[in-house]
């Protein structure tokens, strides 16, 4: 009994200024990603109310993707206006998706693999904070340049005397091919990023952006590891790399960093583990979010 109250003191003292900063941090996410973050459970009730009390004080707000009819929450107005003071440096402001899906998915992908590649949150920078934020306040091994910005930068000690950083890509379209010379252009120039780690939603995406990016590299193409998404979900961190020369936890354990036990248990899927919408409410959403847009008719 002493447990379950202190526990529940515990649940009671996350602030919804700490709940709304992480959501803007990571723009799209589950409530699953919010549970295992703050509570330690995906499918707790704690965090679920806590979700309802930040909707009723518009703070946040449902965000939904009508194909798959799964929903997401995102930062409202009032929301970022909250934790905008204690943003490192904001140079525009800006919260919204421009797409939904890519956003839930590769902000998914990136906590996940940033939970055993790193010691703290700050030490995982979101496209959220890239593109807000100025980046010499976020890091100072950032590069300064906006020529190209990727998903992601994970921040890692390399020894005790060097720090570097791994940058991360979700890709789940295709490229113009004439974007891969920018792209090796900017890794290139850039030898504070030991590692750029590519995750594609499939197998023929990863060989094409392999390709390209073979094609149009000079001398740092080494830097580059494609993995699938499919083989994330599927094997987690015994996942290796599409051409089959790296496990994940290998890369990972040569940041110097191991794996801690306690957090083997979370799992990208649950992670990208979405409700769905209730109808109703999803065509409510949807007509909020598409106002000259005509509604499409969906089957129940």
């Amino acid at each position: 009994m002493i447990k379950s109250n202190q526990s529940n003191k515990n649940l009671n003292r996350i602030s919804r200024f700490a709940l709304v900063k992480f959501i803007w941090k990571w723009k799209v996410v589950t409530s699953s990603m919010i549970g295992l973050h703050f509570y330690k459970t995906a499918f707790g009730q704690a965090h679920y109310k806590k979700i309802q009390l930040l909707k009723k004080s518009k703070l946040i707000r449902d965000v939904v993707d009508p194909d798959s009819l799964r929903y997401f929450y995102s930062v409202t107005k009032d929301g970022f206006l909250l934790i905008k003071g204690s943003l490192p440096a904001i140079i525009a402001d800006g919260f919204k998706s421009e797409s939904i899906i890519h956003d839930a998915e590769s902000s998914a992908i990136q906590y996940w693999m940033g939970c055993f590649l790193c010691r703290s949150q700050e030490q995982i920078i979101t496209e959220q904070e890239i593109r807000h934020c100025d980046s010499s306040k976020l890091h100072p091994l950032l590069p300064k340049t906006k020529d190209h910005r990727p998903d992601g930068y994970f921040v890692f000690d390399e020894n005790q005397n060097e720090v570097s950083l791994i940058a991360f890509e979700y890709d789940r379209s295709r490229k113009p091919k004439e974007l891969f010379g920018p792209v090796n252009y900017f890794y290139e120039n850039y030898p504070a990023i030991k590692k750029v780690i590519w995750v594609t939603d499939s197998r023929s995406n990863a060989v094409r952006l392999h390709d390209e990016l073979k094609k149009s590299s000079e001398h740092s193409f080494t830097k580059h590891v494609f993995f699938i998404l499919e083989e994330f979900l599927k094997k987690g961190f015994e996942s290796r790399s599409f051409d089959g020369r790296l496990l994940l936890k290998d890369l990972l354990k040569s940041t110097g960093n191991t794996l801690e036990i306690d957090r083997k248990s979370i799992s990208l899927n649950q992670l990208l583990s979405p409700e769905k919408a209730p109808f109703r409410q999803l065509l409510k959403n949807f007509r909020l979010q598409n106002k000259n847009v005509m509604t499409p008719h969906i089957h129940t």
